[in-house]
């Protein structure tokens, strides 16, 4: 009897203590689903962090995407000779017009052509080589005076150096005209032969080059020199092309060949420096 009686109350004791142990576990859980809302709003603390992560990844990308569209803006790559001959440049085309008819250097270089187409206005022999010298002669007188008007009323140091190089190398190659000249004079005095082909592609030659001279002034003597002076060389060049098809002189035909090797060379020069000076014109305006 006492043992069933001690028996009861273990079994009792027993299942009280499961139902405490059950209620603990029922209570931790319970206190568990109250915190979660706590725990729940920690993560905004966490969230600016990772905002300001992207944000600096969207930095990242756009200054990655800025550096690789920077090459698309930068000025044109250039030789280190001509951008040194553009800083030293003080011309453009900026701001002018058409009409300088007042201005010193425009009138002396109207001047020039006038004085070029008379003195080109010769009687042509019919004999190609010494037509060519009588026209070469005051065409190379014309260049010369051309270089002078810039040396005294140019401003580029590019283009006066330019000028100079011209002058020198055609003071040159008068003096040998001039003796080639005499030489062929003395030596034909008794051809009467006329070489009527020559004659008339002379004339088309000196019509076009007087025709592609009358350039329309801007007031700049540097401009207005390169200019002038293209369609000029282009002229030489085309008088000497004459001489190759029907002189028969050795000597002239040299020279001639030479002429056209300096300033087909010298005309390009030019166009580059006009080119130049259009797109850095255009540049400074936008």
């Amino acid at each position: 009897m006492r043992f069933l009686l001690l028996s009861t109350l273990l079994l009792s004791s027993v299942a009280f203590a499961l139902e405490q142990s059950d209620s603990a576990m029922d209570h931790s859980v319970h206190m568990q689903h109250e915190m979660m809302p706590t725990q729940t709003m920690v993560m905004p603390v966490i969230m600016p962090v990772m905002e300001m992560e992207t944000t600096h990844e969207e930095e990242t990308h756009v200054t990655e995407t800025h550096d690789s569209v920077m090459p698309v803006l930068e000025m044109p790559k250039m030789s280190p000779a001509p951008l040194v001959e553009m800083m030293e440049d003080t011309t453009t085309w900026h701001g002018m017009d058409a009409h300088h008819s007042a201005v010193p250097s425009t009138e002396a270089f109207e001047h020039i052509n006038h004085t070029l187409h008379e003195a080109m206005n010769i009687e042509y022999s019919g004999n190609a080589d010494i037509d060519f010298l009588r026209s070469m002669i005051p065409h190379h007188q014309g260049a010369l005076d051309m270089a002078d008007v810039e040396k005294q009323f140019g401003k580029d140091g590019t283009v006066k150096t330019f000028a100079n190089k011209v002058k020198r190398d055609q003071v040159k190659e008068i003096r040998w005209m001039r003796i080639l000249l005499q030489t062929l004079e003395y030596e034909n005095a008794s051809n009467r032969s006329i070489n009527e082909a020559s004659i008339e592609a002379n004339r088309m030659v000196n019509m076009n080059m007087h025709q592609n001279m009358a350039v329309e002034f801007t007031g700049s003597a540097d401009i207005d020199f390169m200019t002038g002076m293209i369609p000029h060389h282009e002229g030489a060049v085309a008088m000497a092309e004459v001489v190759l098809e029907h002189g028969k002189d050795k000597r002239v035909k040299d020279l001639a060949r030479g002429i056209i090797n300096a300033q087909t060379s010298e005309i390009t020069t030019m166009k580059k420096w006009l080119s130049r000076l259009k797109w850095r014109s255009q540049f400074w305006r936008a």
